[in-house]
C-alpha cells in the first residue's frame, strides 16, 4: 500500500473514505434517517463506497 502512487492511493482509498465520510454526516445531520436497506441513491452510493474500503482490508 505504502509503494502506490498518490493517484493510485486516492482512487482505492481517498475517494470511497470521502464519500463514506460526507454520507456520514449527511445522515447524522437529518432527524428522520433511511434506513440502509432502502435502495435510494444515496444509501446504494454509501454501499458501495464501503465495500471497496473493505476490499482495501
Amino acid at each position: 500500500m505504502f509503494s502506490m502512487e498518490f493517484k493510485d492511493w486516492y482512487e482505492i482509498v481517498g475517494k470511497p473514505l470521502e464519500t463514506a465520510l460526507r454520507i456520514t454526516v449527511k445522515r447524522m445531520r437529518k432527524i428522520f434517517r433511511m434506513p440502509l436497506w432502502v435502495p435510494t441513491k444515496i444509501n446504494r452510493e454509501y454501499k458501495k463506497a464501503i465495500q471497496r474500503l473493505d476490499k482495501v482490508i
